[in-house]
Order: structure tokens, then sequence, then C-alpha cells
């Protein structure tokens, strides 16, 4: 039976937030390895994620998502030389948000690195799913915003994965070649966000809803109904900020005040975010569906 679904879960750290949305559209009957066969064909374990969607571990339950589907797998990948995505089908793909605009304290930016792109964390996504993460950080229009890193994990070449096909061997692959490839994709992941943990000057605004418009609409993103399931996980404080729509003044309202001698702007400390409905009612119709995302 295929499955079209959209669904969003939220828990905090600290004051940001992980928003989890997870949209899917795939065949559900998970099958298991046939370990005495010689099938390229293969679904993840089920144990490993069965025992965390018995528990409350809400995070992993959503990467998690799409474990089942089947995988096969792909020689112009797993090559030296192989291409970044397999050619023929379109698995899974992450797209991670990283609100970047008032920038992160040392410990915050270690919980989005072991929340996010941590090796841990990467075990769960299943080989030639692709991995994307863009960088809202308030100095680029969303029209403008590309991705900081995006390509498909590779097959690892290594035991004691929840993914069999991780260690298949078939006559053409060849072990050192997949273990590299995979240690080069965490490598590049981790080069590309670790100016994440260095920000200079804050952004001017925080442009949520427009992102998840843009990725919704341009190609260039790859976001597209063409895959499995796609899933948005994004690391926010989720306080929309600009032009088209503002909620900071409610979420931290501010105060004249005298600072060193001058009257500045202070956050009084009490504000209280709209709700969803809140934040609707004060828009016209026609405004609010051009601001939502199209998936």
């Amino acid at each position: 039976m295929m499955m079209s679904k959209f669904k969003n879960q939220k828990y905090t750290i600290g004051r940001f937030a992980l928003l989890l949305v997870c949209l899917t559209s795939f065949q559900a009957d998970a099958q298991w390895w046939d370990r005495g066969g010689n099938s390229k064909t293969f679904v993840a374990d089920p144990a490993t994620c069965d025992l965390i969607n018995q528990g409350n571990q809400k995070y992993q339950k959503f990467l998690c998502k799409g474990s089942e589907l089947e995988r096969e797998t792909h020689q112009e990948v797993d090559g030296l030389m192989g291409a970044e995505c397999p050619e023929t089908k379109n698995y899974g793909h992450y797209v991670v948000m990283i609100d970047s605009t008032e920038g992160y304290q040392p410990s915050q930016y270690t919980k989005l690195i072991n929340q996010v792109v941590d090796e841990n964390v990467m075990e769960y996504v299943g080989p030639y799913d692709k991995v994307s993460i863009i960088n809202v950080d308030g100095k680029n229009s969303a029209g403008k915003t590309d991705y900081i890193f995006s390509t498909c994990k590779p097959r690892s070449g290594m035991t004691g994965s929840m993914y069999p096909i991780n260690s298949f061997i078939g006559r053409s692959d060849a072990k050192a070649t997949l273990e590299t490839k995979y240690l080069d994709f965490l490598l590049m992941m981790q080069e590309a966000t670790a100016p994440l943990g260095n920000l200079g000057e804050k952004g001017g605004y925080s442009q949520l809803m427009e992102q998840l418009k843009e990725l919704s609409l341009r190609q260039d993103l790859d976001f597209q109904v063409d895959w499995s399931y796609r899933k948005i996980i994004i690391f926010s404080d989720l306080v929309q900020n600009s032009v088209n729509l503002s909620i900071q003044n409610n979420c931290a309202p501010v105060k004249w005040d005298t600072v060193d001698g001058k009257k500045q702007k202070v956050p009084t400390g009490n504000g209280k975010c709209p709700t969803y409905d809140e934040v609707k009612s004060k828009m016209n119709e026609v405004m609010w569906q051009t601001s939502l995302p199209d998936f």
C-alpha cells in the first residue's frame, strides 16, 4: 500500500528547538534480507528501530522512519570515483535547516553537532539517502540561500550496522573503497558545519517560513516529490522575523532603557509567542496562502 503522510514533532534543547517534519510516499511492506541468498536488495534489521519505537527517544524514532524501505546496491555510487547519488533511485532526502541568526554559545553548538550531524546520528540515516544542510543566517535572503553541504550518504563497508547493505561486498566492490568514501562523507560534513561554531555578526532577520517555501519550490534544492521520503530537521529558536511575518516582538518584547549612558532597546524577558491561529488571524488569506510551503 502506498503511503503519503505529513508529520511533524518538536522538542527543545535549551532555548533552541528541533522541529522534525517527515513527508513519505513509499511502499511500506517491509521485507528482511535472506542471508542465504545472493540478492543485492536489503532492508534494515528491524530490531534496532523496534526497540527505539518502544521507548521515548523521539528524535531516534523520527530518524527510523524510512528504514524499512527496500534498498539495492548501486555500483555507480560505490566506486572510488563514483557518482554522489544513485542514478536510478531516489531513497530519502534529509534537509537540516540551521538557524544561526542569533549565533550560538559553545554548549549550544555542541548540542547542534551531537543532535544533527554526529556519526552516531548518521547511523540511522539509510545508505544512499541524501543529506543536505542549509544555514539560515539572516544575511542572505531565502531565495539566494544554498546548501552548505549536500550529498548522498555512501555505504560504509562496515559490519555491525542496522543496515546489512553496508557490509555487503559484491564482486565489483572493494571494502576499503566503501570505508574511505564513508569516512570522507563524515569529514566533509564536519568541515561544512565547523564555521557555525564561530559566528561573527548576527543576522538581521530570520526567514524560516520563506526558506521552507523556497525549499518546496526551487528545483536546484532537489526536495521534490520524486523522493521516497523527505525529512526536514530545523534547529532554531523558531522566532520568525522578516518583512513578511515577524513574531519577534511578541516572543521577546523590548523596552527602552539606558545602557552605558545610551538609550537602547533591551529585552523585557517576559514574552509569550503567539499561537499558529493567532499569527494566521493577523494576515489576509491571500498573503497567508502564498507564505505556506507547497509540501
